[in-house]
C-alpha cells in the first residue's frame, strides 16, 4: 500500500494561510533529506504554476512623518 502525502492547515499568518506537508518516506529517502525537500518544493512550484497560482510577497509602505531629505546629487563627504 502506497501512502499519499497529506496537507494540514496549521495556522494563519499576517498575510498567509500556513500549511504543513506530511510525507511518508522510504528508508532510502531518509538518507537524502535535501533531495526529498528539493523534490517536494519543485512539485509544489510545478502544481502552482499549472493552475496559474502565484505567490505574492508583502509590500510595505513608508510614511515619513517629519524630517528632511537632501535631494542634491553628489558624492558624500
Amino acid at each position: 500500500m502506497k501512502a499519499l502525502p497529506d496537507v494540514w492547515l496549521v495556522g494563519f499568518g499576517d498575510s498567509s494561510l500556513d500549511f504543513e506537508l506530511i510525507v511518508w518516506l522510504t528508508d532510502e529517502a531518509t538518507n537524502k533529506p535535501g533531495k526529498v525537500h528539493s523534490t517536494c518544493c519543485w512539485e509544489i512550484e510545478t502544481a502552482l504554476a499549472k493552475y496559474g497560482i502565484t505567490i505574492s510577497f508583502p509590500q510595505r509602505d513608508l510614511h515619513l512623518v517629519s524630517g528632511s531629505l537632501d535631494n542634491e546629487k553628489g558624492a558624500p563627504d
